[in-house]
């Protein structure tokens, strides 16, 4: 059957859904990925620092921690790849959700400037 993007008049499974209603559900998954990577985001953040402060490293004060993140994942990587040879998760997962809150952002805004 091919999918028109008409709404059959009779209920039940073959029922399309209406064009206008796919913008909404689209932006309303890409604002819960986007929550959910701002989150991870934010949790990765503060582990790496915790990371650093057990390890003695010199740290600024908490409240600036976004201000210094590069810096921190930088010294993250290192010990890591000084400890075990390889750089730790948690660089990876806070690279990944920064990319996917930007991504689903920009994807927002498109999809809203048609709603």
């Amino acid at each position: 059957m091919l999918c028109t993007g008409r709404v059959s008049p009779e209920p039940g499974p073959g029922r399309i859904i209406p064009d206008f209603l796919y913008l909404y559900i689209m932006a309303a998954i890409l604002i819960l990925f986007g929550a959910l990577s701002i989150i991870v985001f934010i949790v990765t953040t503060i582990l790496v620092y915790n990371y650093l402060v057990q390890r003695n490293q010199k740290t600024e004060n908490f409240l600036f921690i976004n201000l210094f993140i590069f810096r921190y994942l930088k010294l993250y990587s290192e010990f890591t790849r000084n400890e075990t040879g390889r750089t730790g998760p948690l660089y990876y997962i806070w690279l990944i959700s920064v990319n996917i809150a930007l991504v689903c952002f920009i994807l927002i805004i498109v999809f809203f400037d048609k709603i």
